[in-house]
């Protein structure tokens, strides 16, 4: 599931640049409208609702600290780091004469400015690919905190995250509202005894999925004119996409497929954390044209290409110091070796 999760997500990150470009124009711009605003907008909601389904064991043990110390660790150092990266790379790009959009964002800073950059604490930071860390590690605090008052009244406290959510009330603290409520929401899964197979193969959630996403795709098109009713079919449509994904994943998992997605799965975040570098590493390398059919083949290959550098990096940090595997990935040379993959 986090190997199907986050090659969708890296897709939303190929082309960031707002231009005109072959995949949001033109004969493909189907490309842009639903494999990036359709596909790739699956992966936090379903990522966020699994995070808060495999909490629960630590969280009901009654050591929050270090749950918290560890969603630290896992969540805001290599964010950091990787925010770091993104700012080393931009200026070194100016020195050769790159523009650099972490330029921009630096334009007239402060301190403050700076430590948003790394840490997302006030505001966006420097770089939105790598933003969703920063909300669920704040929604992992609240949930570790309040989860001994909460934890038997789930039903309200979604119901009011899904108000939050519409409304987007809970800024500056989380900036992505559907973060916290899919993260309870997966709690609540987990305290309900649902297990993410009973989920993908339950027919009626599978239908309900499918009815859901019409309505969506209805609330899209009608083009309301509300933030709120467009926050509702976000909402909506992210419910059906996490459902989907669960249930293709299930499905995946009983074939022989699933000995490659073994393989690839340790890689997976590490792809995640690096793929917005890679990519424009490699953007600026290859010199595409952003309306150029080179651009569109890089489009759907650009996932398969990160993947292979977080192979080539995960084998690099294997010789390194320890630290230096921690600030990249959130873990220790202790946690690289890959696990052996499970029998279809």
């Amino acid at each position: 599931m986090r190997v199907i999760c986050i090659f969708l997500m890296i897709y939303a990150h190929v082309d960031t640049s707002g231009a005109a470009s072959i995949i949001n124009t033109g004969a493909y711009s189907w490309v842009s409208e639903y494999w990036i605003d359709f596909l790739a907008r699956a992966s936090v909601a379903t990522l966020s609702f699994v995070s808060g389904f495999l909490s629960i064991a630590a969280i009901n043990s009654g050591r929050v600290l270090p749950f918290i110390q560890s969603r630290f660790v896992t969540l805001i150092i290599p964010m950091a780091f990787w925010n770091m990266t993104f700012i080393a790379m931009a200026v070194a790009a100016a020195y050769v004469g790159v523009h650099s959009s972490a330029l921009d964002y630096f334009r007239d800073a402060d301190a403050w400015t700076y430590i948003n950059a790394l840490t997302g604490l006030g505001s966006e930071p420097v770089s939105q690919s790598l933003f969703f860390l920063r909300d669920l590690f704040v929604s992992s605090i609240l949930l570790a905190v309040t989860w001994p008052l909460l934890r038997h009244a789930l039903i309200p406290v979604i119901i009011l995250l899904c108000a939050a959510a519409i409304f987007d009330a809970l800024e500056p603290v989380i900036f992505r509202p559907t973060v916290p409520l899919f993260l309870f929401a997966g709690c609540m899964a987990r305290i309900y005894g649902l297990s993410l197979e009973s989920i993908a193969r339950h027919f009626g959630v599978l239908v309900g999925a499918v009815l859901l996403l019409i309505v969506s795709l209805f609330l899209d098109s009608a083009q309301f004119d509300s933030a709120a009713s467009e926050e509702v079919a976000n909402i909506i449509k992210r419910v059906a996409l996490t459902v989907f994904v669960i249930f293709v994943a299930e499905r995946v998992s009983r074939t022989p497929l699933q000995a490659h997605f073994a393989k690839f799965e340790p890689h997976a975040y590490l792809t995640y954390l690096s793929h917005a570098r890679s990519i424009s590493v490699l953007h600026l390398l290859l010199g595409l044209k952003p309306m150029s059919s080179g651009f569109l083949i890089f489009f759907f290959v650009a996932p398969i290409a990160s993947f292979a550098i977080a192979v080539i990096i995960r084998k690099a940090l294997s010789v390194l110091p320890n630290w230096v595997s921690i600030l990249m990935q959130g873990k220790g040379k202790g946690r690289l070796r890959s696990p052996k993959a499970r029998p279809a």
